[in-house]
């Protein structure tokens, strides 16, 4: 017996699907657009019959966001832009390398690279490209992605590829052996340069005993443990609808590229995923520091503190910090160590050299700034970051200061979303974060930040105890010997 429900909530019309089968609870309306849609009437019918629940988080002129929840746990995210000759879409995988263990390290990222092995007689990727469209994927530490940009009109065309390559794999046991050279040659390239081995370092000594310390893609060692009948186990445990969501971008009409998601995922049911609980890093009593020697020719500096990813209360306060202290050039650090005092031209916040899902994952991320500078200056530059941190912490941001600072965050987003992919990569973020959201809800939170709450947060995250701090030198004489010998014992892991 099926039921329809219907009403006006926070962040427009929302209609749910009721049924014996799955009940209300399946329905899960994530964090409420504060765009509702004025003088709207509750629609009469749901878009399509598989359909549990949707809601239509934005409907302005030229873009049109809603979100759908099928019945069996897929969620898919439609804009709907009418001025878009194009259209950007991409399968989100809720799995990465955080899932994994020291056995299988890797599995994701090689499970991502088999998926592209096709075999028969409709090769998915090139039939991608075929519409003058690129198709590609990534593993990240908390899921992974397929995706595809291309024409509008070529958009059902090009998501019949893209759905075969990621939910019929074809792969077989000569594949994996196959790609099993591929990823460790992959992994070794990635160690030519001596700076890994700093980052790699880093993560286990900041993140012990986390998932976090190990890298991505794999090491030699685990690569050569992982099988065939393992790889489909995994794929078999996670690749299921309640385990993904869609994004749809671009110059399509939403109820037709409902229907052909439906068309193909619709079938498929859903599955009990493996319940996953991640470890966090011991909480830090004193400052933590890490200094190397190794294969570098100038010295290298990052400073940070881990703030709680998604969770963090000060999430959006945070950004704004990252701003006014080291993201570009009127930032205080670059303004001080650049402008005042020609100690380096690389100055970066942690936040503009790393993808986001690796500075806010679902419990814990990082800010940080990090810079080059000649070895005997890494003292002074290590100085004007902490005493930067300090002052932000102490003394109150001018107004003038604060308020180019928040136009300059929302000028970098407005510019980001310009694009499908820019869009399409903000849904998928604040899908995972479990508060998915239009635009104009996002605007409105880093509007919302005030003088007050950042200082808290400042204060919050810059305690001395909580200070992380990465030093890397030229090894000279012997110890560039030493750091010789680290290096390729380190290619060999």
């Amino acid at each position: 017996m099926r039921t329809l429900q219907y009403g006006r909530g926070r962040g427009g019309i929302w209609i749910r699907k009721v049924t014996n089968a799955v009940g209300p609870a399946l329905c899960v309306m994530a964090a409420a657009s504060s765009l509702s849609v004025a003088g709207a009437e509750p629609q009469a019918a749901l878009p399509a019959d598989n359909i549990l629940c949707y809601r239509t988080m934005a409907d302005e002129p030229y873009s049109k966001l809603s979100r759908y929840l099928l019945d069996n746990g897929l969620a898919v995210i439609i804009d709907e832009r009418s001025t878009s000759e194009t259209v950007f879409c991409g399968i989100y995988v809720k799995v990465g390398s955080r899932y994994e263990t020291k056995n299988n390290n890797g599995i994701s990222h090689f499970l991502e690279h088999l998926l592209f092995r096709e075999k028969g007689a409709a090769p998915t990727v090139k039939q991608i490209e075929a519409t003058g469209g690129y198709v590609n994927g990534m593993t990240a530490f908390e899921h992974t992605t397929y995706y595809f940009d291309t024409l509008a009109s070529e958009f059902e065309r090009a998501w019949d590829g893209l759905y075969r390559l990621v939910c019929e794999p074809s792969f077989g046991e000569d594949e994996v052996e196959l790609e099993r050279k591929i990823i460790a040659r992959e992994v070794a390239g990635m160690k030519s340069n001596p700076l890994a081995i700093a980052y790699y370092a880093a993560m286990k000594e900041f993140l012990p005993n986390t998932s976090l310390a190990m890298p991505i893609p794999g090491t030699r060692k685990s690569l050569s443990r992982i099988r065939f009948d393992a790889i489909k186990a995994f794929y078999g445990a996670y690749y299921v609808p309640n385990n993904m969501f869609v994004v749809i971008v671009g110059g399509v009409d939403t109820e037709s590229a409902l229907q052909t998601v439906c068309r193909t995922f619709g079938e498929r049911e859903s599955e009990q995923v493996p319940p996953t609980q991640f470890t966090l890093p011991p909480p830090r009593t004193k400052p933590h520091a890490l200094r190397l020697k190794t294969l570098v020719d100038q010295g290298y500096l990052a400073i940070g503190v881990l703030t709680d990813g998604e969770k963090d209360r000060h999430k959006h306060e945070m950004r704004l910090v990252d701003v006014i202290l080291g993201s570009g050039r009127n930032s205080r650090i670059y303004k001080e160590l650049k402008v005042r005092r020609g100690l380096t031209d690389f100055i970066m916040s942690l936040a503009d050299m790393v993808p986001t899902e690796a500075s806010g994952l679902s419990d814990i991320g990082i800010w940080g700034i990090a810079v080059g500078t000649p070895p005997g200056k890494l003292a002074e530059a290590e100085r004007i970051i902490l005493d930067e941190m300090n002052r932000i912490k102490r003394e109150p941001v001018p107004a003038h200061e604060f308020d180019t600072a928040k136009q300059k965050l929302l000028g970098r987003f407005a510019i980001h979303s310009e694009t499908n992919s820019g869009r399409a990569s903000f849904y998928a973020s604040t899908e995972l974060a479990g508060e998915s959201m239009a635009a104009e809800e996002y605007r409105n939170k880093i509007r919302a930040v005030t003088h007050e709450s950042m200082a808290d947060a400042a204060r919050d995250h810059f305690e001395d105890k909580d200070v992380m701090l990465l030093e890397v030198k030229p090894a000279r004489g012997l110890e560039k010997l030493a750091a010789i010998l680290r290096f390729l014992v380190f290619k060999r892991i």
